[in-house]
């Protein structure tokens, strides 16, 4: 009796064992996606495959959510500076990314043409995560930007970048829209795979230069002193 319960125990198990796997079976597996971003939305990613450096088939939309990790340089992003046209190796279960990792070219640092790095980029050992140029704002073109930079405040050429869909413009402070920015003025661009991802003009200084006003202060008082000497 205890021989045919201990079979039928046996049995029972590798039933359930069966089962489990056909059920595992059934998972579709994980998809691992390399390709093109073709369009960020709020909370999902569309890439398009690529083969031997070429666009293949359609794009594939997946679902991000605050589970799926985004990574870029060894950073965790957000999935609003991912731009479009970014390299990207998604992997994907279900239509969910679980993780995204942004490829920037030449480590992070695809800026050093055009003086990009004459315009602010910080130098170091390890490869900046973002790519920031500073100047004058001197043409605006629908998404695209020109900007005259500058190093030591001489001219060091001109710099014409596209802006995201959704980039991030700062305006002295206040969150503005890219047709708000005006020929002339003073930006920084913060640049993520080549594209703006944030232009900020940042508050005028305040006329606190009013140091001159001391210095003339100065200059009277020494005037002074001669002619109190001749007294």
């Amino acid at each position: 009796m205890q021989r045919a319960i201990t079979l039928i125990s046996i049995g029972l198990i590798s039933l359930m064992g069966f089962q489990s796997r056909a059920e595992d079976a059934k998972q579709p597996p994980v998809q691992i996606l390399a390709g093109i971003v073709s369009a960020v939305g709020n909370d999902s990613i569309t890439i398009i495959p690529q083969r031997e450096g070429k666009p293949s088939g359609d794009g594939q939309t997946a679902t991000v959510n605050d589970k799926t990790e985004i990574i870029a340089n060894r950073h965790q992003v957000k999935l609003s500076e991912i731009t479009v046209g970014a390299h990207v190796t998604a992997r994907i279960h279900e239509g969910v990314a679980l993780r995204i990792e942004l490829h920037l070219p030449d480590g992070g640092n695809n800026g050093g043409n055009n003086g990009a790095g004459e315009g602010g980029a910080k130098e170091g050992a390890a490869p900046p995560r973002f790519v920031i140029i500073s100047g004058e704002l001197t043409v605006i073109d629908g998404n695209s930007i020109t900007i005259e930079l500058k190093k030591e405040g001489q001219a060091a050429g001109q710099r014409t970048v596209v802006a995201t869909d959704n980039v991030e413009v700062i305006i002295e402070g206040k969150v503005s829209k890219l047709a708000d920015l005006v020929v002339g003025q003073r930006v920084s661009v913060r640049l993520l795979a080549d594209k703006a991802v944030r232009i900020e003009v940042p508050r005028p200084r305040p006329a606190g230069r009013e140091g001159s006003k001391p210095t003339d202060g100065a200059k009277a008082g020494d005037g002074e002193k001669p002619k109190g000497g001749e007294k």
